[in-house]
Parts: structure tokens; C-alpha cells; sequence
């Protein structure tokens, strides 16, 4: 998950902010939001962060400075949440601090890192994602895009939604005062 402070925005003086992808229309959950993601690939990925690192490169192709933390859905380790569409459950496993999301079936395990990014430009791959945006925490919370009120903001499930707020409240103490 890569957040940013963004000085001078219309919605505010000073504003964090995520990075999000809009799916494409062709992909699972199309045209709907998310961070950078993917799948581990045992034959080349060394760690979970390392996943990390090279999901990001790949989707966007930004490069990964730092990793701060994991992020977990902000519910507690024993709480659970309905998914949304395709996602029975997600819930946090105290032991390993990892979401577990139940996706048409299988259980996944999802890892989410607060990632400072060098500086660049994010380029899509048009087979997996046809938009990005910035989005701060008010906008995510309202699912509407801050100065446009016909463009929703629907994500691929509610507990991507719930990991993105709490992404924000982690990274707002690491950052001093954020408005």
C-alpha cells in the first residue's frame, strides 16, 4: 500500500494519500478499486515482502523504498467482516497478523505493507488495470470521488476498503501531524 502526503489539494491543505488501481473490465471484480497486489511465486520470491516489492514494480512499476508494517482490516485479531461481492469473509489471524479472505472457495492469505515508493510514474498493464488515482481517507470512507459526484469509488471488497482506511490510520503517526 503506497500513501503520500500531497501538499495544496482542492479538498485540503495538506492530505495523505492512497495509491489505487482500477481493475479492468475484462479481469475478476472489473472496473473495481484496490491497491497493488498480487500472488506469491515460490520460484522466484525470497519473502512476503519481497512479494510485495515486486507486485508493486509490476502493476505500476513504481520501486519500493521502504516497507514500514503489515495492515491489517482495523477489526481486532478475532473479528470478522463480510467480504462484498465474490468475498464470503475476511478475518485477522492473531497468530501470524495476516488477513484471511475466503474468495469463491479458496482461503487466501493477504499481506498488506505501508510502502514508501522513489519517485516515477505509474504505468498500467491494460490486461489488469485500466485507471489510478490518488484518494485520501475522506474519499475512501464516502466511496465518491472528492470533486466529481457521479464517480463512485467501489472496491473490490469491503475489507480492502476497511485495509485501506486502517493503512491510514497507521501511517498518519509515522508521517508527525497530517490533516
Amino acid at each position: 500500500m503506497v500513501l503520500r502526503l500531497k501538499p495544496d489539494s482542492p479538498c485540503n491543505a495538506w492530505r495523505l494519500e492512497a495509491l489505487l488501481l482500477q481493475r479492468a473490465q475484462s479481469d475478476s471484480f472489473p472496473l473495481k478499486w484496490e491497491i497493488p497486489a498480487g500472488t506469491a511465486d515460490a520460484s522466484i520470491d525470497r519473502s512476503i515482502a519481497g512479494v510485495g516489492v515486486r507486485e508493486l514494480w509490476e502493476e505500476t512499476p513504481l520501486r519500493a523504498r521502504k516497507l514500514y508494517c503489515t495492515v491489517g482490516l482495523g477489526l481486532g485479531d478475532t473479528s470478522t467482516t463480510s467480504g462484498g461481492e465474490g468475498v464470503e469473509s475476511a478475518k485477522m489471524d492473531s497468530e501470524l497478523k495476516i488477513c484471511l479472505s475466503c474468495v469463491s472457495g479458496p482461503t487466501w492469505a493477504v499481506v498488506t505493507f505501508i510502502a514508501d515508493v522513489e519517485c516515477g510514474e505509474v504505468v498500467l498493464r491494460p490486461e489488469e488495470h485500466t485507471s489510478w488515482a490518488w484518494i485520501g481517507q475522506d474519499e475512501v470512507m464516502k466511496e465518491q470521488f472528492c470533486g466529481k459526484p457521479n464517480k463512485t469509488l467501489e472496491f473490490v471488497s469491503e475489507a480492502m476498503k476497511m485495509t485501506v482506511l486502517q493503512g491510514f490510520k497507521l501511517r498518519k503517526p509515522m508521517m508527525g501531524s497530517v490533516g
